[in-house]
């Protein structure tokens, strides 16, 4: 909505103009990437074993100050590389040891393989592919599934998709 004073001396007149075709696209991938990614993102209590044990693994590092050692009930836990704790304790700084500090990593990492695979589906193909494969990529269902718990599932794909689509544009360069 835009409001033009030039057509009417001392009167503002609104001028309603429709959403563009682009502003459409982004409101529907926004919408849709929200509600894949982080809608109800902190509703399901830490069901997973793996998920409790990464969480808590997490919030001790956060409680003991040791940012280089991974404890579980106060016993050394190197079951994943720290990255993996480090991750997921910033969120639990910020917000509080929650359910949904804990799984903000895991979608964070997704949103990133849908970034990714937007980014080199338009720098090689068209807009509207990259917004087709950006939005297949969000609905798949192991997408949905790996954002509903703590896991490192997205991130793996995340880097790797860099990686190859950084070899592949690093190939077209002269």
């Amino acid at each position: 909505m835009e409001i033009d004073h030039h057509l009417r001396p001392g009167r503002a007149v609104v001028v309603r103009r429709p959403l563009s075709r682009p502003m459409v696209v982004a409101l529907v991938w926004s919408v849709a990437v929200f509600v894949v990614l982080f809608w109800r993102l902190g509703q399901p209590t830490l069901w997973d074993p793996d998920e409790a044990y990464y969480g808590e693994a997490s919030r001790e590092l956060l409680a003991t100050g040791d940012w280089f050692a991974p404890f579980y009930n106060e016993q050394p836990f190197f079951d994943k590389p720290i990255f993996f704790y480090w991750a997921q304790a910033v969120p639990m700084a910020l917000l509080g040891p929650t359910e949904t500090a804990a799984r903000l990593p895991s979608a964070v990492a997704a949103l990133a393989v849908i970034a990714a695979t937007a980014w080199f589906a338009r720098r090689l193909l068209t807009p509207d592919v990259a917004t087709t494969a950006a939005l297949l990529s969000c609905h798949r269902k192991s997408m949905r599934r790996s954002c509903s718990w703590f896991s490192f599932t997205p991130a793996a794909p995340a880097f790797r998709s860099r990686a190859l689509f950084g070899a592949r544009m690093a190939r077209e360069r002269p």
